[in-house]
């Protein structure tokens, strides 16, 4: 199957993205062409195990990414990867998708046809549509399509009992946060910047969180409902109407960052001074209380990570 040229890629990009992405692609992606186009050696029975291009022993793309390890498209490379993601709708053995930061446009209801995807990421594309056209793709993931154009209510996700990261920051999508309490796999919620609404209480139970962003959403709540989520290492609720002592935190022993600004947050923050991994506070106009230096002095005697404080 010659599949290289049903991929909408113009050809500088591709060989780019096979010879860094994916070294050597089954012969079913047609070995004469391949050389021909890249002049890349192709050896059957090695596949690359990070991204790119990958393909089954029948030839059928398995994975769509644009990087491999420490090799990135430069400016220039994904600006010239402008074509509509309805190309991809025929490749049905797609399981990943990874063209963010790229000229990449498209509606995400031609993804609707995939149905064995189980990473989206499309960040900071031109990618636009409702999130409901995702809820049949039931081996997703990951979800990132934060600085997208794409909208609709979070509820179309809670059937998706696989996912583990939700990343739809700066976009129009719009509900509760507790239409999420079913995804018990979760380790990652990134919704700032929406008009997502909610009280945090229904993250309590989603015990596997490591990362939440809620900057700047319309989130409520007690930040005692974190107490629960020993592997957090990120709170940001900065801009949010969360209100509660920030003593609940002491106990989080993984955390690293916290961003409280703008809440109705209260509480000294010599309450965090033993939290071992913690290097960032963040609680402009929040009513916490306490002396920096005293802060930064114990840290100093105890050997703890250096940890700058905004107040």
């Amino acid at each position: 199957m010659d599949i290289l040229y049903q991929l909408p890629l113009p050809q500088e990009v591709c060989s780019k993205i096979f010879m860094y992405a994916c070294k050597s692609p089954h012969t079913g992606l047609g070995v004469v062409i391949l050389k021909k186009i890249i002049g890349l050696s192709i050896y059957k029975k090695i596949k690359s195990k990070k991204g790119g291009i990958i393909v089954d022993d029948d030839g059928n793309v398995m994975k769509f990414r644009v990087w491999k390890g420490n090799f990135l498209l430069n400016a220039d490379e994904r600006n010239k990867m402008t074509f509509d993601i309805v190309r991809l709708e025929s490749l049905l053995y797609l399981t990943t998708i990874g063209l963010y930061n790229t000229g990449v446009t498209g509606n995400i209801a031609h993804l609707e046809s995939l149905p064995k995807l189980t990473h989206i990421r499309l960040y900071n594309t031109g990618v636009t549509g409702q999130i409901k056209h995702l809820k049949s793709l039931i081996n997703l993931s990951v979800i990132d399509l934060s600085w997208t154009g794409v909208s609709g209510d979070i509820a179309h996700l809670e059937t998706l009992v696989n996912l583990t990261v939700i990343s739809m920051g700066n976009t129009d999508v719009t509900g509760n946060i507790e239409q999420l309490k079913s995804l018990p796999n979760l380790t990652e919620i990134t919704l700032r910047n929406t008009v997502v609404t909610g009280d945090i209480l229904h993250l309590e139970s989603l015990l596997k969180l490591r990362e939440i962003y809620f900057y700047n959403t319309r989130v409520s709540g007690d930040i005692s409902h974190l107490e629960s989520l020993q592997y957090l290492t990120t709170v940001s609720l900065s801009s949010t109407d969360v209100t509660g002592d920030i003593g609940h935190l002491e106990s989080l022993l993984n955390l690293s960052a916290i961003g409280l600004d703008s809440t109705g947050v209260t509480g000294d923050i010599a309450d965090l001074k033993s939290l071992p991994n913690l290097t960032m506070i963040y609680l402009y106009g929040a009513d916490v209380i306490g002396n920096r230096d005293e802060f930064h002095d114990y840290r100093i005697e105890a050997r703890l990570p250096e940890c700058s404080i905004y107040i």
